[in-house]
């Protein structure tokens, strides 16, 4: 199984939400972009990442306890809601790539193009 996450919102560590919903079962985390990815402010504070060719989502891969992964995703899996779907990626650190899971808006047509963040940086918008 995967031991890590891309995230790109409140979940990130500087995000408000990594403390009590991610925090408890990272062991380290390191920047990470994912290509051919755009994100969206969907309604704030929450934004969504859909794939586009030739856009970046900024955001960080979150190392998992190995001990503690299908906890931590169950945990994740209930958080994001019905809003995302869990998939799985290949981000870009400054160690190389590596897979992640990500969660993705699940209904990505009904995004404006109004809410593209054209950095691709939620913390740029929040």
């Amino acid at each position: 199984m995967i031991p890590r996450i891309f995230v790109y919102g409140t979940l990130r560590p500087a995000g408000p939400s990594h403390g009590q919903v991610l925090g408890p079962y990272v062991t380290s985390h390191r920047r990470a972009v994912l290509f051919d990815h755009a994100l969206y402010a969907v309604g704030l504070p929450y934004p969504a990442a859909v794939p586009r060719s030739g856009c970046r989502v900024v955001g960080d891969v979150v190392e998992l306890d190995p001990s503690r992964i299908p906890e931590a995703l169950e945990v994740v899996d209930f958080f994001e809601g019905d809003g995302y779907r869990r998939g799985v990626v290949t981000v870009w650190t400054a160690d190389g790539e590596v897979d992640a899971w990500v969660y993705l808006a699940a209904e990505p047509e009904t995004l404006p193009e109004t809410a593209l963040v054209p950095s691709g940086d939620w913390l740029q918008v929040r």
